[in-house]
């Protein structure tokens, strides 16, 4: 937690530090970086406001208008309302009719990031899985598939 000082010993220290004379340029050190300085009502109010002269929705110069194509990791993104998303979650979600798990992952059968046609595309139930079909692909059981680019396999 740190030392404790008793009564007797920070009355002394601070007997010390109040006498104690700054040089010039100690002095100067501190006045430019405005320490020791009480701020005026002005500046405080100034600064406060500072963010209201900032551009707004399509004025802002770091807008990206909803549909915009980015590259990300080798992979297509689309700028949606929630953010940007990768394509080929998009391509999968919109034919299986539903959003996909945080955990399934896409799989491109060609290994082609940027190929996001449905036959090229296989859902994995856990990043683990896909990982194992990259390895080892005999070794991938019909259980692991989610969507395989024509059927979606429910849970049920």
């Amino acid at each position: 937690m740190g030392r404790k000082w008793t009564e007797e010993q920070k009355r002394k220290l601070s007997e010390t530090v109040k006498g104690r004379i700054k040089s010039p340029e100690h002095r100067e050190k501190l006045r430019q970086a405005g320490l020791g300085q009480k701020h005026s009502m002005e500046r405080r109010r100034n600064e406060s406001l500072g963010h209201l002269g900032q551009q707004k929705g399509t004025e802002h110069h770091a807008w990206v208008p909803i549909g915009t194509v980015a590259y990300q990791r080798g992979y297509r993104v689309i700028k949606t309302r929630l953010g940007y998303e990768f394509e080929h979650r998009l391509v999968v979600e919109k034919a299986m009719g539903r959003k996909l798990c945080r955990l399934e992952t896409v799989h491109h059968i060609n290994e082609d990031k940027l190929d996001n046609r449905l036959e090229n595309l296989k859902v994995f139930r856990t990043p683990g899985k896909h990982v194992m079909a990259h390895r080892t692909p005999e070794r991938v059981r019909r259980e692991d598939i989610v969507f395989d680019g024509l059927y979606y396999f429910s849970r049920n």
